[in-house]
């Protein structure tokens, strides 16, 4: 089975989850929206991306499926971009600061090497 996944405005979706429903199997799309994933013919295929309507789609002995995702701004003020991946903010635990850009701008920096991550004393 293989495809390609795209917005409503035809642009492909690289980085876009398909599962297999009710089976661990899965794959992502690569950068031009193209997958390849190994199912039965009557299997159904779960479309998953941030900021996108999930969309389930049957095989039904397809060989090729065309994907077209649905924008879903509203959601997006519910992910927090984290160090490894997203999450949503429902799903957080722990401690959790925000900090906007003109705050930052107000910090003052002497060089490069204190405005990283690795920032600390040397």
């Amino acid at each position: 089975m293989k495809g390609v996944v795209t917005s409503e405005k035809g642009e492909p979706l690289s980085g876009v989850s398909i599962a297999v429903k009710g089976s661990s199997k899965a794959t992502t799309t690569d950068a031009q929206g193209k997958f390849e994933i190994s199912v039965a013919e009557n299997a159904i295929l779960v479309f998953t991306y941030v900021g996108f309507a999930d969309k389930e789609i049957a095989v039904n002995k397809q060989t090729f499926i065309n994907a077209v995702l649905t924008e879903e701004n509203a959601e997006l003020s519910q992910v927090v971009v984290v160090g490894y991946g997203t999450q949503k903010k429902k799903d957080l635990t722990g401690s959790v600061a925000s900090i906007s850009v003109k705050d930052q701008e107000k910090t003052p920096v002497i060089g490069t090497a204190q405005s990283g991550p690795d920032s600390g004393p040397a």
